[in-house]
């Protein structure tokens, strides 16, 4: 993007004459290369793309990788947001994202600024995770981005039975699925819950008594 624009072939050459007659300073000006989808390589897109590889040539621009997540944030919070305020998720991975399809989780979190929640919710959403702002004993999982605090929040959940997990839980879906009991390493508190008996309420009735035996 440059000044909220999408750069192509058409138009980048004007910008591009633009920059250099109104600054010769060095990266004066930002454009994000946004991944729309699958596993992303800079230097390979500067390579293939020629957009790309012609801003990169320009010393008045400096490019920034960015994930769809990043710009639906951007859009839903109405305002910039750097891709390094949640970097796993706005800006794009070496990996591509991991679809859930048979698990129903229904996740909520805590401690998070809006901005994180926004990233969050619309990652999750991305793979097929629910989301929800408030948290009730239908949530199969609580997220906690400082995994020292045991609030109200963490009190409840443990009482309903939630997972209670760490953001590296987050990343882990991301790039390697869902799987039965992947939660094990990534709990806030190791024994806060019985994982075969929690399991039930996350798998559907058609898939539950083949996760189980598995």
């Amino acid at each position: 993007f440059h000044g909220g624009q999408i750069l192509s072939q058409k138009n980048i050459h004007t910008s591009i004459k633009d920059s250099s007659s109104k600054s010769k300073s060095s990266c004066g000006h930002i454009c994000y290369v946004l991944n729309l989808s699958g596993s992303f390589n800079f230097e390979k897109s500067i390579e293939v793309d020629p957009c790309v590889r012609r801003m990169s040539q320009n010393k008045s621009y400096r490019l920034l990788p960015a994930s769809v997540m990043w710009l639906y944030a951007c859009d839903t919070h109405k305002s910039h947001i750097s891709p390094d305020k949640l970097p796993f998720i706005f800006k794009p991975q070496s990996w591509s994202l991991r679809k859930i399809y048979d698990a129903n989780l229904k996740v909520t979190g805590t401690g998070f600024t809006s901005i994180e929640r926004l990233g969050l919710r619309h990652v999750l959403s991305a793979i097929g995770v629910s989301y929800t702002e408030n948290m009730g004993n239908k949530n199969t999982h609580l997220i906690c981005k400082d995994a020292t605090i045991r609030g109200a929040k963490y009190q409840k959940a443990k009482e309903w039975r939630l997972y209670v997990v760490k953001i590296e839980w987050v990343y882990h879906i991301m790039q390697n699925g869902y799987h039965l009991h992947c939660e094990k390493e990534f709990m806030v508190c190791k024994g806060d819950v019985n994982f075969q008996g929690s399991a039930t309420s996350i798998f559907s009735s058609h898939d539950r008594k083949r996760k189980l035996q598995k």
